[in-house]
């Protein structure tokens, strides 16, 4: 009887966590909100060399945003949408330099926001 009783009980927790859940998932108010810039003009700052071509926070201290995916502008076009945290590593050899994930060589593709045009998705 009593093992019945506990099922019941964590039953109707759980069942009260689900209901919250969906409050907050459909309440506008507690969502972020996102918005997609247009062509931004190259900007020096994301630039920044040494360690910061790893820094996934960049966009907070430069910005002041959270960017969640971008865009580069090449001369043949516009780029993959590059996710933050994703597919954003850059995968090229350097001139003098091993590609090296991870180390002392390896960029966000968000370093040539310095000398191309760029748009992001960025959320607050």
């Amino acid at each position: 009887m009593m093992k019945s009783k506990i099922v019941i009980v964590v039953l109707m927790l759980t069942a009260s966590m689900f209901a919250n859940a969906d409050t907050a998932i459909n309440n506008a108010a507690t969502q972020e909100i996102c918005k997609m810039t247009g062509t931004l003009p190259p900007d020096a700052r994301w630039n920044t060399g040494g360690v910061e071509t790893l820094n996934r926070r960049l966009d907070q201290t430069l910005i002041r945003k959270d960017i969640i995916a971008y865009q580069i502008q090449w001369s043949t076009g516009w780029s993959v949408w590059y996710v933050k945290g994703v597919n954003d590593l850059v995968n090229v050899a350097y001139t003098n330099e091993l590609p090296a994930p991870g180390g002392e060589n390896a960029r966000l593709f968000w370093i040539y926001f310095s000398d191309h045009n760029h748009r992001y998705l960025s959320c607050q």
